[in-house]
């Protein structure tokens, strides 16, 4: 349908292809998704807008587009009334050119990013999109390495990755204008005269950039990634010519091989869990990571390793099956087309990128698409990969133990409560927003809410687990309203991860006594019916609490606080980590004029 876009079209290129898929006499697209995308700037966006149109339609997504009016993007971001409130959009674009921030708005780049991220987080949280936010292009003046402008730019990035970093997904705009070359980008007088953020002959590839952010921001990211070995990793089959043989000279093909292996080394920093799944002989594999020094991936990398002459399809699913995750979030790299097709015939919802001819082009392919893209970092992403390591001793010592209840009490599980602050929000917001099985309720409060509660009295807590083998974590959220002399559960979620090991007795118990202590005799709890989260659908009535009330779409139910309080027999609880202040809620940007 959209064949012959690409990064590389000029502006009348891209005009006339935009007309024929998408003007008054051509048929609607037949794409499979679709996406609402509204788009505010300081520039002119009338080209963007089509480019994007095309961009996001080779990637499968018929895009709706709202632009608001030309610099007006405070006041759209801002106000309830507002174009984009009323467009209700996916995602929005907040696209902000240097050539005006360097000149008027972000003079003080400290303050402006503070303001901006007060701002986008207001927003996000009243227009429920997510955020794509393009961070400041370079400008044609830092040519001159001493000059003021390379300075400047760089305290506004610094500012606003550090402010935005947990709120909107930042583009960086330098691999592009690297990549197409200052001579396509830089026109000074495009933006004089039209308001324009480059040269129009680099739309398209600028809207190429901002689709793949756009498009990694809304699909199910990839949580793990399994990879094959022989001429994937490394060049050649170890079975054949054995550890010393196989290519990893980073100054011929080897370099393909280290560059992948430094990619997904680069995604395991960020949260997404490596798995090794190859035919081999596996003492020859290994052999392979003990004897070769330049390998970059280490055994100790792999949450799974399947080095055996089985099926990989099932090997993959059986890796799936052990690490409680989904087909549709994983991707599996292979140079051989028939093992490619074997996972696809056989767990059709797995990505499976193809190959290019060289295997130096592959990591660019797969850094283009978008599957990779992760968004936000936070420490639980950072710490996935050992986490999986320690559940996976945790199920070792499972069989180990013939009583259920000795297998809980060995594990020694502790549970720390703490109080909402800057250090646990962003882990809260996330188990709020993405928590689906135990999930009471299904309220997906944002981070204004957050705050308008907190302020308003609510007991906003986070969870932490540690057990024996290591931290989980914080693992569970629970949002507790006052309401005269009752207590109400308005949220209540927990990790899967955390699932099946009692830590819902241990929750309670340090709700029952926060509950009491404010004065509460009873404490009610809320079950609301959801499309997935059937598995707590009887879990107050497990928890000693009995039926109150029933509404069409919830039910609530009761714990009389009068007598003893529930105790958890497996989960010790500790004393609530110190209260820590909750960020202040959103103020607005001063309107400058345009």
């Amino acid at each position: 349908m959209t064949e012959g876009f690409g990064p590389h079209l000029g502006i009348k290129q891209l005009n006339v292809l935009h007309e024929r898929m998408f003007g008054a006499a051509a048929p609607p697209p037949a794409l499979p998704r679709s996406v609402r995308v509204a788009v505010l700037a300081n520039h002119a966006t009338a080209f963007l807008e089509r480019g994007l149109r095309l961009a996001l339609a080779m990637r499968g997504y018929r895009a709706e587009i709202y632009a608001a009016p030309y610099n007006q993007w405070q006041v759209e971001l801002l106000a309830g009334d507002s174009g984009a409130a009323a467009f209700r959009p996916d995602v929005v674009l907040l696209t902000l050119t240097s050539q005006l921030l360097a000149y008027r708005e972000a003079g003080d780049p400290e303050a402006f990013a503070a303001d901006l991220a007060r701002l986008v987080s207001g927003a996000a949280e009243r227009l429920h999109a997510r955020f794509v936010v393009t961070l400041p292009e370079p400008l044609a003046e830092e040519a001159e390495p001493t000059g003021w402008a390379r300075n400047w730019r760089r305290r506004l990035l610094t500012a606003v990755e550090t402010q935005l970093g947990g709120t909107a997904v930042l583009l960086d705009l330098d691999p592009l204008v690297t990549r197409i070359g200052a001579e396509r980008w830089y026109a000074p007088r495009f933006f004089v005269n039209a308001k324009l953020i480059a040269h129009p002959d680099a739309t398209a590839a600028f809207a190429d950039h901002v689709a793949a952010a756009i498009a990694g921001s809304i699909r199910r990211a990839v949580r793990l990634v399994a990879v094959d070995l022989d001429d994937t990793l490394w060049g050649g089959v170890v079975g054949e010519v054995g550890w010393q043989g196989v290519d990893l000279d980073i100054e011929g093909r080897g370099f393909g091989h280290l560059r992948l292996q430094r990619f997904l080394l680069g995604l395991r920093e960020r949260g997404i869990v490596l798995a090794a799944v190859s035919k081999n002989n596996e003492r020859d594999a290994m052999e392979v990571f003990e004897r070769r020094p330049e390998m970059l991936l280490k055994p100790e990398h792999f949450v799974e390793m399947r080095i055996n002459w089985e099926p990989k399809s099932g090997n993959l699913a059986d890796i799936l099956d052990s690490l409680n995750l989904t087909p549709s979030g994983t991707c599996f790299l292979d140079d051989s087309r028939f093992e490619r097709e074997e996972v696809r015939r056989l767990l059709p919802e797995v990505l499976v990128p193809e190959f290019p001819d060289d295997i130096a082009d592959l990591v660019p392919a797969l850094a283009a698409s978008g599957d990779f893209s992760v968004p936000v970092v936070t420490a639980e992403d950072r710490a996935r990969s050992r986490m999986y390591d320690q559940e996976r001793q945790r199920r070792a010592a499972r069989p180990a133990l013939g009583d259920l209840d000795d297998y809980y009490r060995s594990l020694e599980l502790q549970l720390t409560p703490a109080p909402l602050g800057p250090g646990n929000e962003q882990r809260v917001l996330d188990l709020i927003a993405k928590t689906n099985q135990f999930n009471l309720t299904g309220r997906r409060h944002g981070r204004e809410a957050l705050a308008t509660l907190a302020a308003g009295g609510a007991e906003v807590w986070a969870y932490d687990l540690v057990d024996r083998f290591g931290g989980y974590g914080t693992i569970g959220v629970a949002i507790l309203l006052r309401e005269g002399d009752t207590a109400r559960i308005d949220t209540w979620v927990l990790s899967c991860r955390a699932m099946g090991r009692t830590v819902e007795s241990g929750i309670l118990q340090h709700l029952a006594e926060r509950a009491r202590a404010g004065g509460a005799r009873a404490l009610v709890g809320e079950y609301v019916a959801g499309a997935r989260n059937q598995p707590v659908a009887g879990l107050y009535p497990r928890l000693g609490f009995t039926d109150a009330a029933a509404a069409a779409e919830s039910r609530r139910y009761c714990l009389v606080l009068d007598g003893a309080l529930p105790a958890s027999r497996f989960v010790t609880v500790r004393d609530a980590a110190p209260a820590a202040p909750v960020r202040r809620a959103p103020r607005a940007i001063g309107v400058a004029p345009a």
